[in-house]
């Protein structure tokens, strides 16, 4: 029988946070690196609103944003 990985928790509390520059309260962590799952990299940057963040583009990444309380909208490109 085949053994199942275990999978790969990690709390925000728990995570590294690292500094960037950004307006208003912004807060940035590396939940994964690079070399504990080989080929995957993970991170989190919460933004307090209300804001507008700059608009930003990283062909090799893939993005999730989430809107954890209130309302927000994301303009990505020309979709809203």
């Amino acid at each position: 029988m085949s053994e199942v990985p275990a999978p790969f928790v990690r709390h925000l509390a728990d995570a590294e946070p690292y500094d960037q520059d950004a307006l208003g309260i912004t807060t940035f962590h590396t939940m994964m690196h690079e070399d504990e799952i080989p080929g995957l990299s993970a991170g989190h940057v919460a933004l307090e609103g209300p804001i507008r963040k700059t608009p930003a583009a990283h062909a090799d990444w893939h993005q999730a944003y989430f809107i954890y309380a209130g309302s927000g909208t994301i303009h990505l490109g020309s979709k809203t």
